[in-house]
């Protein structure tokens, strides 16, 4: 028989749990709802977060920062054909103040918002626009071969002022256009929008033309210095400074015996950038024996398809000539490309020598061990100097300081000098050179003093391979091409 007592404690046990067991679901219950409501608040934060960072909240169109992560997919997704250039559309106008500037061009953007994307598909279905930060549009489309730039900014810019026109009946605003056109890889993003920001501010200036397409020359000095100063990296690195030829030759018969390679750089946006340009940023970014090297290896690959083989001399700076390995380097490219030694000649400044002092005499001498030929280059620029200079290794040949050809004509003292120096160098079996030849007076000079090997304007200027087989042909039919010694 059940006790009453005991059978009092088992319902009062049931009641317990099923009380617990409810307590413990609404607790879970509350905490998943907890849970999903902290993960929505999240995902609304993210949404948020996300809004203010990709959207202009004024004209609900995408900002710059979200324009720069979409462009190499949009430029990507062009067929090859057609143009894809970035429109920076914006306005003008007469204020007073900067904070007038601002409000005028919030404005124009505003007014212009609604229309711009229908506007912007009759040439493009897909068109990338966005707003920048110095207040304009950007607008990246892919225009058909048939759609001629200048046609559709005239357009566009027709649209905006007859709608702004009917919105702001007393407005003064001006739209204007600047234009960049796109690399096929797309290529900087940053760089596209400011070359386009550039063609913005002279249409900007220019009051008789309302839309103007990015040229080089638009580039003021400051820009075209930083974007100077961080391409060179990229430039050494995939050989896009290339050497051009300056050919040497026998002042006596005209006869070509040699060439010097200079390093020429064309940028695709800045044009030629010339070596006084480019030269301080291989400094600063301590590439001058990356460069080097990169020289005297297309400088070979060329020389393996030049019609006439004669020697060609390579600069090398201070940074190349402390190289303990520049041997091995040199080695190894002369058996790469098939050369003989003797169809090198290394040039390095009287500077360079001072400044790398006695450890690169012992890299030099391994140069002319391997059979190459070194010119000392700039003697008499460091006055007694010059002389321990030309002791310290058995050069080959010696170029004298224009400067001091220069002065040499200038004053008889100096012309005595030039002549002792040049009458020494040969008597120990140093082939004296001239450079920077411009006039046929100092032609005239060096062969009164015994210097027939000479380069310069008065000549030649320095020329793309391209150009040397046509010279070579031509100088050749005139028994102009020197035989490699």
């Amino acid at each position: 028989m059940i006790d009453p007592l005991e059978m009092q404690v088992s319902v009062w046990a049931i009641y317990t749990a099923c009380f617990l067991l409810v307590c413990l679901s609404v607790f879970v219950i509350t905490l998943v709802w907890h849970s999903r409501r902290l993960n929505a608040d999240c995902l609304e934060k993210d949404e948020a977060i996300h809004t203010v960072r990709n959207l202009d909240l004024e004209t609900g169109i995408p900002n710059q920062q979200a324009f720069i992560s979409q462009v190499d997919l949009k430029c990507g997704q062009s067929n090859g054909t057609g143009t894809t250039a970035l429109f920076v559309i914006g306005c003008s106008s007469p204020v007073n103040s900067v904070h007038e500037g601002v409000c005028q061009a919030d404005r124009f953007l505003s007014a212009v918002s609604p229309i711009l994307l229908p506007l912007l598909r009759r040439w493009d279905n897909a068109p990338l626009i966005a707003r920048g930060r110095t207040g304009c549009f950007l607008c990246l489309l892919h225009l058909h071969p048939n759609h001629q730039i200048g046609s559709v900014s005239e357009d566009i810019l027709s649209e905006i002022k007859d709608y702004v026109g009917m919105k702001y009946e007393d407005s003064m605003l001006r739209p204007a256009i600047g234009i960049a056109l796109c690399e096929q890889d797309g290529g900087d993003p940053s760089e596209l929008i400011s070359r386009a920001q550039l063609a913005f501010e002279e249409a900007v200036d220019v009051r008789h033309e309302d839309y103007s397409v990015f040229h080089p020359s638009l580039v003021t000095p400051q820009i075209r210095r930083e974007t100077i100063a961080k391409n060179i990296g990229h430039a050494v690195e995939h050989k896009l400074i290339r050497p051009h030829f300056q050919p040497c030759f026998d002042a006596r018969s005209g006869r070509v015996f040699g060439l010097e390679a200079f390093a020429r750089w064309h940028h695709p946006k800045l044009g030629w950038i010339t070596p006084p340009e480019f030269l301080p940023c291989v400094r600063t970014s301590m590439l001058h024996a990356d460069l080097d090297i990169s020289v005297l290896d297309q400088a070979c690959a060329d020389m393996c398809r030049l019609s006439q083989q004669v020697p060609v001399t390579i600069n090398l700076s201070k940074e190349t000539i402390l190289n303990d390995d520049l041997a091995l380097i040199v080695e190894r490219v002369l058996s790469v490309y098939g050369l003989k030694p003797q169809q090198l000649v290394f040039d390095i400044g009287e500077g360079a020598i001072e400044a790398a002092g006695s450890r690169s005499i012992q890299t030099l001498r391994g140069l002319q061990g391997l059979g190459t030929k070194l010119c000392l280059d700039g003697f008499g620029w460091g006055g007694a100097r010059s002389f321990r200079n030309l002791s310290v290794i058995d050069w080959d040949m010696v170029k004298f300081d224009p400067e001091l050809i220069s002065q040499a004509l200038e004053d008889i003292p100096t012309r005595t000098l030039v002549n002792g120096l040049m009458k020494a160098t040969s008597d120990i079996g140093i082939t004296p050179l001239a450079k920077n030849v411009e006039t046929a007076e100092q032609r005239d000079f060096l062969l009164e003093v015994g210097v027939f090997h000479a380069q310069g304007f008065l000549y030649c200027g320095p020329l793309a391979f391209e150009e040397l087989d046509k010279i070579f042909d031509e100088l050749d039919a005139l028994g102009g091409v020197a035989a490699l010694a």
